[in-house]
């Protein structure tokens, strides 16, 4: 395993410049970007989609982290907003957004999350509802079974005996004879 000291050595650096922060700084970087493989660190980039359940600003912060690595320059913000326009999990923003041929990255982000805090929001309120009528059917329910359960025992009040044709209907096992 290399140490930094071992590698900083293997820069012949003079001894100013090795007593500079920023040479050695970016000496540093040089040797470990060199070592990088752009390829593989873009097709990471490229092949990173919005989880279920993963805010935006996860997913953001992800591409970003990735991007550092990709040697993408000056397109990294662009490249980075047509990720997210591509890949985010609502299909029909996603749809509406390849549309709007003046679109930022700024704009994605805003539209993105607006239209995530509108479905948290929206769930909410489905819920509450969902909730409130959930109780109302019980209670609908609750009455009705009430109704019917009076309904019955007055129909078998009125109902003559088929035994003995008295009023009062009587299971046989209830039968005086």
């Amino acid at each position: 395993m290399l140490r930094a000291d071992d590698v900083v050595r293997s820069f012949s650096l003079t001894a100013e410049e090795a007593s500079n922060y920023t040479v050695v700084k970016e000496k540093l970087i040089a040797y470990f970007n060199a070592r990088r493989n752009v390829i593989y660190e873009r097709a990471k980039f490229n092949s990173r989609v919005q989880h279920s359940g993963e805010p935006i600003d996860n997913f953001l912060t992800s591409l970003y982290s990735l991007a550092q690595s990709c040697s993408f320059g000056q397109l990294k913000e662009e490249l980075i907003r047509d990720r997210v326009v591509v890949v985010i999990l609502d299909k029909p923003l996603s749809e509406r957004l390849q549309l709007d041929p003046t679109l930022t990255l700024a704009r994605v982000v805003e539209l993105v999350r607006n239209t995530e805090i509108m479905k948290k929001q929206q769930e909410t309120l489905h819920s509450l509802h969902h909730g409130n009528f959930d109780v109302e059917a019980v209670q609908r329910r609750r009455v009705a079974q009430q109704t019917r359960a009076r309904h019955c025992q007055d129909n078998r009040d009125r109902a003559k005996c088929s035994w003995c044709g008295s009023r009062r209907q009587q299971l046989r096992h209830e039968y005086p004879a």
